[in-house]
């Protein structure tokens, strides 16, 4: 049954059968209705059950891609222990042995580091009041796409400072699935690691500088020199060219440290 309605919602919020944009439009409130059902439904099964039986893990982990995908906006209209919430179950399942599971959760914190990326470097800031109710002629539901963005990077960074940690540990998970995880799972791991870098600088120094520790002398050059070629000249955006040629690196650098790395 769980299954069954996570692949309801999902094809109804992601399948392009509507313009989803006409239900605020006309303010509709069944869109809303339909997200609140999608959250709730998420919540409703505990994470280890999630990951544990493969056809409620596959539905309910779409559904979740789906929602940080195309919804983002209204998860950060969403009230902190629940944001937080979806994020714990995307941060778990990077570590199932389900490759699925893994893609899927994967692509959920990497558009949620694309969003912060795209709309810190645009300028938007939140707005200081409400934009005035419905102008002359102008239908009541409908709002600015930068003002609903503006406001949803502020949720946004307000959620996320509750838990400053966030951002070091996904980038130290990602790198350990990169690094130690079956060969199959790495790509879909590795995808985040542009995005979380780009998104949180500091957190690929502060994991960089953690590794480095861990090792003897000479893997410490050798683990400095793969860190530095991986970086080099990388240009600090998230077109597709530039996506490409980073998971190429990531992959070298994989294949290079695994070489001599100890653990």
């Amino acid at each position: 049954g769980m299954a069954q309605a996570g692949r309801v919602l999902c094809w109804a919020l992601s399948g392009g059968y509507a313009n989803l944009g006409v239900f605020a439009l006309y303010g509709d409130p069944a869109l809303r209705r339909a997200l609140d059902a999608a959250v709730q439904l998420v919540k409703a099964v505990p994470i280890q059950h999630v990951l544990a039986y493969a056809k409620v893990g596959k539905w309910l982990l779409t559904l979740l891609e789906c929602l940080f995908r195309d919804h983002l906006p209204y998860l950060a209209s969403l009230d902190t222990p629940t944001f937080m919430r979806l994020l714990e179950l995307a941060y778990s399942g990077l570590q199932s042995l389900d490759v699925s599971h893994t893609v899927n959760c994967a692509a959920s914190l990497d558009h949620l580091a694309t969003f912060l990326v795209s709309h810190k470097r645009s300028g938007l800031n939140p707005p200081l009041h409400a934009a005035p109710a419905a102008a002359a002629g102008q239908l009541s539901g409908w709002r600015p796409e930068a003002v609903e963005s503006a406001e949803a990077m502020g949720a946004l960074q307000a959620h996320l400072a509750t838990n400053p940690r966030l951002f070091p540990d996904l980038m130290a998970k990602l790198f350990e699935q990169l690094l130690f995880a079956p060969m199959a799972s790495h790509w879909a791991t590795s995808r985040p690691i542009l995005s979380v870098m780009l998104a949180h600088q500091t957190s690929f120094g502060t994991y960089q500088a953690h590794l480095l520790s861990t090792q003897s002398p000479e893997n410490q050059r050798l683990l400095g020199e793969a860190f530095e070629k991986l970086t080099l000249d990388l240009e600090p955006n998230l077109e597709a060219a530039t996506r490409d040629r980073f998971a190429q690196r990531l992959a070298n650098f994989r294949s290079k440290v695994r070489e001599f790395l100890t653990l």
